[in-house]
């Protein structure tokens, strides 16, 4: 009996992908094949010993690559594995080396007498062998250092029984093989990035001096980074990259990097589609690949984790979405999870209220160019901005206002139009056509139910999410008040600040300035701004553009006097040479006559300023 399905009160077989390593090549759902073949040939063939390192990130298929070699050639070898992440979640301390040493003599039917004085040759290594490989490799200012802290008197002592101990093992070796009729012995030792580097680092010192044997072949899951990072957390920083990398070559004769760029994820996507009655058309199929290889990119962990969130998240809008048809739902609910999870700046800025339709026609206009810009720039292109489109970098510089700048986000932000070509062409749902209405309201319904696997990011909810949540409405509310204004002889530019300040983020201001006949700027400008949840304040300020220095401020106030526009209320005065009338207006922001009562208010404004000016030009004459 599978999972009871609560939406439609069926059971249904269980869907998730629980991360277990595949266990043989006929599983292999990324066609690399030849990767494991090849490397499968080079095990048997090579000349020993020999030592293989297995590199790539976790979740790359380190485990399932070793898991396919052992299964490719365990009919003419014989395979030991050594979990280290198993034996790690003790503290051993330099138990683990001797733990490991005791897993590959039991499989190769050793003396258990040896174990005592591997034992012995370890706890000795740690503080004496290891000097050789330090002279070798990390440079003689290290080697001296550990030297020093060695007692010498038993220095000879433990090198000759380490000498003693590598020919116990190879005799084990050989007489195991010959038993068996195999060729060689291949150890694979999986998960020593997972140790705390300088730890891994030990062990492999460890391996290196006692188990350098013939007929041995060492297969390591272990990232260069790892090692790197180890050797300066053992020896010091006085080691550097170059000595680093000779400590690493030393070891590993052959370095295997994991071929994920060559993952061929369709048929495996596809597989998924199917078992979570995804519609998997070609052009489906060719979307949801797309859509992973330029968000999550191909680790494979990490599409298990994608396809069980969609699976959480298509189980829920199932049930309370019933607006949207369902394989549109499910594309944009796919590309919303690979939001999530790769450019969650670009998430919360959606999911707080800000998926409209200008905001997708600005994200649509993001190209390489523009993104070259605005790394260079840092995201600071500019403080103001003043254009009645969302156009430029202010899309980029909102999504990404409160996000510091490094090199993991600058790779990131570069990335971002490859995503968005297929992210938008999901939103549309058409190459061909535009953005609507509707396919909008769907995307928000769905970015709201989305939230409940958002990692790390903040409450929708908050005072700073509202914030620009209410940034995008009150744009909207301000274009569509200009619309109205539109028979004014004059065109009203739109302003948004783009200060990382959450107290102005919201308010959207838009002006436009005239020159009188002696070539005096004036501008008049109005201001919507939050008061509450809904309700809008609208303010109207007058400013002296010509009088902006700080030593002509008070002409501009003499020439105007106390109260140019003789409202009711006088204005407040500020720097800059600006009259500013608060609170002309206060009205509910979802009121479908609010830009018509806003734009009266402007007008009546628009014909006080009129006449203003044509009383400084009368007297001006």
């Amino acid at each position: 009996m599978g999972v009871f399905d609560f939406c439609h009160g069926k059971s249904t077989e269980p869907t998730g992908c629980p991360d277990v390593p595949i266990a043989d090549i006929k599983d292999d759902r990324f066609n690399v094949g030849q990767y494991i073949n090849g490397l499968s040939s080079f095990i048997l063939t090579c000349d020993t010993p020999m030592t293989v390192s297995i590199q790539g990130d976790w979740g790359s298929g380190k485990t399932s690559m070793m898991n396919m070699v052992d299964a490719n050639i365990r009919n003419l070898a014989l395979p030991i594995w050594f979990n280290t992440w198993q034996f790690s979640q003790f503290s051993l301390g330099n138990s683990l080396a001797i733990s490991m040493m005791e897993v590959l003599l039991q499989r190769l039917d050793g003396d258990p007498n040896i174990l005592g004085k591997i034992a012995g040759g370890i706890k000795g290594l740690a503080k004496n062998a290891i000097l050789t490989a330090a002279e070798m490799t990390a440079g003689s200012r290290v080697a001296d250092k550990i030297e020093q802290a060695a007692d010498s008197a038993t220095a000879t002592s433990y090198v000759s029984e380490i000498l003693a101990l590598k020919e116990q093992f190879q005799k084990a070796v050989n007489t195991k093989l010959e038993e068996t009729m195999r060729q060689r012995v291949v150890v694979f030792v999986d998960d020593l990035d997972r140790l705390h580097p300088a730890k891994a680092v030990e062990l492999l010192e460890v391996l290196k001096l006692f188990l350098d044997c013939e007929n041995c072949v060492f297969v390591l899951a272990v990232d260069y980074e790892v090692v790197t990072m180890g050797i300066k957390q053992k020896y010091g920083s006085e080691v550097d990259a170059h000595k680093g990398r000779s400590f690493f070559d030393k070891i590993i004769q052959l370095p295997f990097k994991m071929p994920v760029a060559q993952y061929d994820i369709a048929v495996y996507v596809q597989n998924i589609m199917e078992r979570l009655k995804v519609d998997t058309d070609d052009a489906n199929v060719s979307l949801f690949t797309s859509l992973i290889k330029t968000s999550i990119g191909l680790n494979p962990r990490s599409m298990k984790r994608l396809f069980n969130t969609f699976q959480l998240l298509n189980i829920i809008t199932e049930s309370v979405i019933h607006h949207i048809p369902e394989k549109l739902r499910q594309r944009i609910l796919f590309a919303t999870v690979c939001m999530q999870m790769r450019y969650d700046a670009l998430y919360n800025y959606m999911a707080a209220g800000n998926a409209s339709i200008d905001n997708l026609r600005a994200l649509s206009s993001v190209d390489a160019h523009m993104i070259k810009h605005f790394v260079e720039h840092q995201g600071n292109t500019a403080d103001t901005q003043e254009d009645d489109n969302i156009t430029d970098f202010a899309i980029l510089e909102e999504i990404f206002a409160r996000v510091d700048f490094s090199a993991e986000l600058t790779r990131l932000v570069q990335e971002l139009p490859n995503f968005l070509e297929y992210f938008l062409l999901t939103v549309k749902d058409d190459a061909a056509s535009e953005f609507s209405e509707t396919n909008t309201y769907y995307l928000r319904d769905i970015l709201r139910c989305s939230a409940v696997t958002s990692v790390g990011g903040e409450d929708i909810g908050d005072a700073a999410e509202q914030a620009w949540g209410n940034r995008s409405r009150n744009r909207s509310l301000v274009q569509a008040v200009n619309e109205q204004l539109s028979d004014l002889p004059t065109q009203f530019s739109v302003y948004q600040s783009r200060r990382r300040n959450d107290g102005i983020i919201s308010s959207c201001a838009t002006g436009y300035t005239m020159i009188n006949r002696n070539g005096k700027e004036y501008k008049l400008e109005y201001d919507v701004d939050n008061c509450s949840q809904f309700g809008l304040s609208v303010g109207i300020f007058l400013q002296g553009r010509s009088y902006a220095s700080k030593k002509h401020h008070q002409q501009f106030y003499e020439i105007f006097g106390e109260n140019p526009l003789a409202y009711d209320s006088p204005p407040t005065k500020e720097n800059w040479a600006w009259y500013i009338y608060d609170n002309m207006l206060r009205i509910n922001g979802r009121d479908a006559n609010a830009p018509y009562q806003i734009a009266n208010v402007v007008r009546d404004a628009y014909a006080r300023f009129e006449k203003v000016l044509a009383g400084v030009n009368a007297e001006s004459e």
